[in-house]
């Protein structure tokens, strides 16, 4: 599909902890990232039919995406280094301090229809959201004051947060 768009793309093997795999490559804006739709296939998160797409591994730099894979030929790919086009940047939904204006901002551009958030943490962020479970309610009573039940997913290895509220 990206060749056919004109998008410069890679498709790349290697080596997750359960076995082989493959991701793609992708130049964007001159650019190039890791886009790896089978990890934010949103089945393999929870059993729930109404789970939103994930976009944790949309646009990513080397230095994240080898933190859960190796690829098999790295010295032939281009690159990547940058988190500019990465989804949870580009749409402000990274999550740096506590801050009420932070949480609040954060949560109001994430939120959606289907009840979920997003965020991309910084390390001291997401230790202390996942410590006090009492942010999770703060950053969903910011766009839902009325849900009564909330369940999260988090990524160790790049420190997402996903909450999904009712």
């Amino acid at each position: 599909i990206l060749k056919k768009s004109g998008i410069e793309s890679l498709q790349i093997t290697g080596n997750i902890s359960d076995g082989g795999h493959q991701w793609t490559m992708a130049k964007i804006n001159g650019k190039w990232y890791h886009f790896d739709p089978t990890w934010d296939d949103p089945e393999t998160k929870l059993s729930n039919a109404e789970t939103p797409l994930h976009l944790n591994y949309f646009a990513l730099p080397d230095d994240v995406i080898y933190l859960t894979r190796t690829a098999h030929s790295p010295e032939l790919m281009p690159e990547a280094y940058n988190l500019d086009e990465n989804y949870f940047v580009k749409n402000s939904l990274v999550l740096a301090d506590l801050s009420s204006e932070s949480l609040s901002a954060v949560a109001r551009r994430s939120a959606n229809l289907s009840g979920h958030i997003a965020m991309l943490c910084s390390l001291s962020v997401y230790n202390a959201i996942l410590e006090d479970s009492s942010y999770l309610w703060l950053l969903v009573g910011y766009v839902a004051d009325d849900a009564s039940n909330i369940s999260y997913v988090y990524d160790d290895n790049l420190k997402t947060i996903e909450i999904f509220y009712k």
